[in-house]
């Protein structure tokens, strides 16, 4: 483990499995104290297994492919990360060194520097033109 991906990679797996186990430890926990422990648990497992069986192997096909669309799109998200986060950065660097680089008059920067445009004063001539 080397870098923080890799950290945060291995502690988010970590916890994923912590919680599978949370959820398998607390249904044999609430299974035990039962009068007839796992009775009512496999029976709803064979009403499962009936139900998959009844809707025939169109509808199977069609639940693993939307499954497996789900995974592919997964990994692509998980592949696209670090090519997003490096879009990011490069977009913020790319306007840090604009706004770095930029030559050009702004009033905020020319009041701070102190070198205002000097105001037009009106023209003592107005409405007649220069006759040249």
């Amino acid at each position: 483990m080397h870098t923080l991906y890799d950290f945060i990679c291995q502690v988010n797996g970590i916890q994923y499995l912590l919680a599978i186990l949370f959820i398998a430890g607390f249904i044999i926990f609430f299974e035990i104290f039962k009068p007839k422990p796992f009775m009512g648990l496999s029976r709803m497992i064979n009403e499962d297994v009936s139900f998959v069986k009844e809707q025939g192997k169109s509808h199977n096909l069609q639940v693993v492919k939307n499954a497996l669309t789900g995974s592919a799109y997964a990994m692509l998200y998980v592949v696209a990360l670090p090519l997003l986060f490096m879009h990011g950065i490069a977009v913020l660097m790319s306007k840090l060194f604009t706004s770095v680089t930029y030559i050009g008059w702004s009033p905020v920067q020319a009041y701070f520097t102190g070198r205002r445009r000097a105001k037009k004063s009106p023209s003592k001539n107005t409405g007649t033109q220069d006759s040249r």
